[in-house]
């Protein structure tokens, strides 16, 4: 964790009285604690009227309402990727970074403000071609860990063609200046539609590729397997055959684990998950609940991470 996330969560009571933070915690005794769970996991969240959030669990029990930490507004947006921070001692400034698709086409928002005075932010948008409005979930692979700046690739789901595509991302001629190419699309994907992030298996060890969760109109979950060395081909693993109606999934990394979040948009409820392994029908998933008790009605529902470094296995 940040130590951003780290301190807005210890001065959380005061902050509420300042309206820096909202949020109401629930019973300690009605969920565990981080140092149970694993992680203090924090979501990232775009409401109906536009205001991108962070939500952060409280610590003391991860399952109760999260505190809310205002990050920017934008409009016009249908669906995004995973949100990622970081703090670069260069300009001593706090940025915030996600693909979006906004009014139809690809976006890259980044939110900034000098450390410590968050009244001063800006926030820029960078346009990368019309014709993504089809587009129902993004899945942002690009964070490094050993670098600021994006490099890998990004996942779009296209229901109505029954797509999944990706795309090269690379960042390097300037911060927060990218070149996006496609690199490949898929077929068979008309049924699916809650899709995230797992992790990425790192570039320089054995079955380098990125790991995506995924659900379907039926509620199976899948795995989604896809090489970052080879021709794309998706491979498709079943984790759980029924149940998973989730429309919305986000994940943290939760040390050795995950922090899964499902979100179903039509009774505008979230649910904590923990997945300990991935293998198969095998795999360890352990409920926790729901997440918070207030209702869930963010239109997107993604991962927030430091560092620029998303989920990752080595």
């Amino acid at each position: 964790m940040s130590v951003r996330h780290r301190l807005a969560v210890v001065v959380a009571a005061a902050a509420v009285l300042s309206g820096a933070l909202v949020g109401t915690a629930g019973p300690a005794s009605a969920g565990p604690p981080a140092s149970t769970f694993g992680c203090q996991p924090t979501f990232a969240t775009l409401d109906p009227a536009g205001s991108l959030d962070e939500r952060i669990a409280v610590h003391e029990n991860v399952t109760a309402t999260p505190w809310t930490d205002g990050v920017a507004h934008h409009s016009g947006v249908s669906t995004m990727s995973s949100m990622s921070s970081t703090h670069l001692e260069s300009s001593d400034r706090w940025y915030f970074r996600s693909l979006m698709v906004r009014n139809g086409s690809l976006t890259h928002a980044m939110t900034s403000y000098p450390n410590g005075n968050p009244e001063l932010r800006s926030t820029t948008l960078r346009q990368y071609g019309r014709g993504w409005a089809p587009v129902t979930r993004l899945v942002d692979a690009t964070d490094r860990g050993t670098a600021v700046t994006k490099n890998g690739y990004l996942y779009a789901l296209n229901p109505t063609a029954g797509t999944l595509a990706r795309y090269r991302v690379v960042e390097g001629r300037s911060f927060g200046d990218l070149t996006v190419t496609s690199a490949g699309s898929a077929a068979g994907y008309g049924g699916f539609r809650g899709l995230t992030l797992a992790y990425r298996l790192r570039a320089g060890y054995a079955g380098v590729a990125d790991v995506l969760l995924a659900t379907t109109r039926a509620g199976a979950l899948y795995q989604i397997t896809i090489s970052n060395t080879a021709a794309y081909a998706p491979k498709l693993t079943l984790l759980r055959a029924s149940s998973w109606t989730f429309d919305q999934l986000a994940v943290v990394q939760c040390d050795s684990s995950a922090a899964l979040l499902g979100v179903r948009t039509a009774t505008d409820e979230a649910s904590l998950y923990r997945v300990d392994s991935f293998a198969g029908t095998s795999s360890v998933i352990r409920g926790y609940g729901r997440f918070g008790t207030a209702p869930w009605t963010a239109t997107s529902t993604v991962g927030s991470w430091y560092g620029m470094s998303g989920p990752s296995r080595w």
